[in-house]
């Protein structure tokens, strides 16, 4: 039911009289900080319950908004096989995760109608993970322990097949209240590994077969034709959208 609602307010033609407005979505602003935006639903809450996906908006360019989510939302492995990814030279569209994302996750995250918003990022589909330059692009907003970001409660308490060991990691013995997650460049010195950053809020690498590493996922929204249906645009209240009225 509360999918089908979802999927229903982003293909009600918007009544409201902002729908004759352009979209008020921008990128990082030093004094303003980020606009944030909800789009699709994944489990979230330590019951595994539901909630909308919260992105923070880092740029719009050429027609899209480029959404980073705010959390981490599960853990994955970047590829299974690491000799493989070695192989196939950390190519990100051929992994493991790559598909997932665009798979599975794409499939219960996002109503047909939503997906219907996104532009792939080619060669990667319409569901990704960043990479070292776009966490490291101080236009984001981010860099150095910006570069944080907190599992859900979901996320740090998933199970796979390898119990425990696949569950999202969280730097909790370190004295950091933040998880890692994988980045979709290949390491330059060890190339079994991808990039993911840190406890300390850097970039480093990890084997590409480890379980426990975070997904922040990223995805580009198209603008044409979209309007604010509700919300403040904040993090306690991100924007919903709706298809506007020609």
């Amino acid at each position: 039911m509360k999918r089908a609602l979802c999927a229903l307010l982003l293909t009600l033609v918007c009544a409201s009289a902002m729908c004759g407005e352009a979209l008020p979505l921008r990128g990082w602003d030093q004094k303003e900080g980020y606009v944030y935006v909800a789009l699709g639903r994944w489990p979230q809450t330590a019951e595994g319950d539901k909630e909308p996906i919260v992105w923070r908006v880092l740029t719009v360019e050429d027609g899209a908004a480029y959404l980073l989510s705010e959390y981490v939302l599960l853990a994955h492995p970047m590829h299974e096989d690491y000799q493989e990814y070695a192989r196939i030279g950390g190519d990100f569209s051929q992994t493991d995760l790559c598909r997932y994302l665009n798979e599975d996750f794409a499939a219960e995250a996002f109503a047909p109608g939503e997906l219907a918003l996104l532009k792939a990022l080619e060669p990667y589909g319409k569901v990704f993970v960043p990479d070292s330059a776009d966490v490291k692009n101080e236009r984001y907003g981010l860099g150095n322990v910006k570069l944080n970001a907190d599992p859900t409660p979901y996320a740090r308490k998933t199970r796979g097949a390898n119990g425990e060991k696949d569950k999202a990691h969280w730097y909790w013995d370190t004295g950091h209240t933040h998880g890692p997650y994988w980045l979709r460049n290949q390491s330059t010195t060890n190339r079994q590994a991808a990039r993911a950053t840190k406890a300390n809020g850097t970039v480093g690498y990890i084997n590409s077969a480890y379980t426990d590493i975070g997904v922040r996922p990223a995805v580009l929204l198209k603008l044409d034709g979209l309007a604010v249906e509700g919300g403040e645009g904040t993090l306690e209240s991100p924007f919903t959208l709706a298809v506007r009225a020609e």
